[in-house]
């Protein structure tokens, strides 16, 4: 074929995908036009919710296990019960995708979720929709919480509690405004945020790719861990301090003076602005690989 040829006929086909180009740009407006550009329409699931509820004398502990939903906590002034709302999910044919097991025995209340994806419904997964449980307590409500869920945010806001968990594969753990007796917080993929916490015994929160914040934060024990990501501190108030980080920063504010603390600080390939102390009623342990360490003390 000769150079002229070849010429025209690559020019008739970039005129044809041009074409088709903007007859498909046409019929996505068009379609999008109809159902008023609400993208969850789109989804390739759907979800009904359903509510149990149960006397707040009656359970002392909650256990939630969920797939892919995000999981919040809440209190309510109002409420007498303890209310779980949590999702249902159809796929368009109205097929069931996931069913959820309620049991309340011994004081203990579990919500377990039992999916039933194939593998095409995670290959042509379309959604715009995020699924969410709500666990809302009664201000008077004091009860241990487990929260676990493979993909979705944890979020917790106030509220009184002995054991708390909180724990997502995929997503954000974020808790504030509370009171525990413990507390962990894990998430694989996703940050950790604590904001405003009075915990009597143990803070745990570690994440394997995010950062951490903790503000405002007292306990007795307080261990913070990220791999890959930065730990950044305000006000922290605790008789044992450890913050540890791979390839991040740590950095902040602790209370109290340098003088209170039995201090162990060493960062490999990073600028380090703590001096080592043996002495000091307290302890406060900062390592990291590759980051540097800037922490001060509030007097």
């Amino acid at each position: 074929m000769s150079e002229k040829k070849k010429s025209g006929a690559g020019k008739g086909l970039a005129v044809f995908g041009v074409i088709i180009l903007l007859l498909g740009a046409a019929l996505f407006i068009y379609g999008m036009s109809v159902i008023d550009w609400d993208f969850k329409q789109l989804s390739t699931f759907r979800y009904e919710y359903r509510t149990y509820e149960a006397e707040n004398d009656e359970i002392d502990s909650i256990f939630v296990d969920f797939d892919q939903t995000n999981v919040r906590v809440e209190i309510s002034e109002t409420a007498q019960k303890i209310t779980i709302s949590y999702p249902l999910t159809f796929d368009r044919a109205d097929k069931q995708k996931t069913d959820v097991t309620v049991s309340a025995e011994g004081g203990k209340l579990t919500l377990r979720e039992e999916s039933r994806y194939n593998w095409a419904d995670h290959a042509f997964n379309l959604n715009w929709v995020s699924p969410q449980t709500v666990i809302t307590l009664p201000s008077s409500a004091f009860v241990d919480i487990n929260v676990k869920t493979s993909y979705g945010d944890v979020v917790l806001a106030g509220g009184s509690y002995g054991m708390l968990s909180l724990e997502t594969s995929c997503g954000d753990v974020k808790a504030s405004g509370f009171v525990a007796d413990a507390a962990t917080l894990k998430t694989d993929a996703g940050d950790v945020k604590i904001n405003d916490a009075d915990i009597t015994k143990k803070l745990v929160a570690n994440t394997h790719m995010g950062d951490i914040e903790a503000y405002g934060v007292q306990a007795y024990e307080i261990d913070l861990h990220s791999d890959l990501g930065e730990i950044e501190v305000e006000n922290l108030d605790a008789q044992s301090i450890r913050l540890t980080s791979s390839y991040g920063d740590v950095s902040g504010s602790i209370e109290g003076a340098a003088e209170d603390f039995k201090i162990d600080a060493k960062t490999d390939l990073g600028d380090n602005n703590l001096s080592n102390r043996t002495d000091g009623a307290k302890s406060l342990y900062v390592h990291t690989a590759l980051g540097d360490i800037e922490i001060s003390f509030n007097r």
